[in-house]
């Protein structure tokens, strides 16, 4: 993507998940530290890679009970709504 600016350079979020056993990895803890983007331009392809299997824009937080994988989204999502409204 060409078109990106960085909102700030504080922290938006930060995520943590435990990362179950695989193979020799011993299970451990994970965190994910996110910083606020935006796009301008929603209509260019986007690539997905090893690490990004599922991706698509959106413009309104999905309604409903959130599974695990979704709920940090979510979360981002209305920290977005908020700042933008107060």
């Amino acid at each position: 993507m060409k078109n990106i600016e960085l909102v700030s350079t504080d922290i938006f979020d930060l995520g943590v998940h435990l990362v179950p056993q695989y193979k020799n990895v011993p299970p451990h803890y994970h965190y994910d530290i996110r910083f606020l983007l935006r796009a301008s331009c929603s209509n260019e392809n986007i690539i997905i890679s090893d690490e990004s299997t599922d991706l698509s824009w959106f413009t309104d937080i999905p309604e409903g009970n959130p599974d695990e994988a979704n709920r940090d989204m979510i979360r981002m999502m209305r920290k977005w709504k908020n700042l933008r409204v107060g």
